[in-house]
């Protein structure tokens, strides 16, 4: 009872740590968090390392860095930022090296336009455009493959009010393959 009570206790702690807002982390002045997995067994205490993050002064994540039971590196994901602070590049890294790279381009009103997936050696991988209706919500993200076949496209519906009631994924044939409907009452 008391290991799972301890174990609860970190548990919970360590979780509320590493799911700060971004707004906590850059009033904090917080510079990186680290989640720490303790594990107990037979009475011995076990501690690893799982995650370390880092931020930048405005509170954006810098690097993400996630770690084995061993405490090698799993993964490790860099992230640059525009001057709007939404993300514009994203680097995936294993112990191979970077596996991809995404390119965030964004308008002059800071909406996301364009993501561009590369490997590791900057060979395009996919590429999705996004489209959005006078409002200002997204209506449209087609994604095209690495030879710049339609590989999928998805639909947003919207009601009166500006919230989201459909969403449908299409194929690169153009066949319905996922529907979403969401149903949303307004309260007075």
């Amino acid at each position: 009872m008391k290991k799972t009570v301890l174990f609860t206790i970190i548990f919970i702690s360590s979780s509320l740590l590493y799911a700060q807002t971004k707004r906590a982390i850059r009033n904090m002045n917080t510079k990186s968090t680290t989640l720490e997995q303790k594990d107990i067994k037979n009475g011995e205490t076990r501690s690893t390392k799982r995650v370390l993050s880092e931020y930048d002064r405005h509170g954006n994540l810098l690097a993400e860095i996630e770690f084995n039971s061993d405490s090698t590196i799993k993964t490790k994901d860099t992230y640059k930022y525009n001057r709007h602070n939404n993300v514009i590049e994203l680097q995936v890294f294993n112990k191979k090296g970077l596996q991809k790279k995404t390119i965030t381009r964004y308008d002059a009103l800071c909406y996301k336009i364009e993501e561009i997936v590369t490997d590791s050696n900057d060979s395009l991988v996919e590429n999705t455009v996004f489209n959005y209706n006078n409002m200002g919500k997204k209506i449209e993200e087609i994604t095209f493959s690495k030879n710049l076949q339609l590989k999928k496209k998805v639909v947003y519906s919207y009601d009166k009010k500006g919230s989201v009631v459909e969403r449908n994924t299409y194929n690169g044939e153009g066949i319905l393959t996922n529907s979403r409907k969401y149903t949303i009452d307004y309260f007075r």
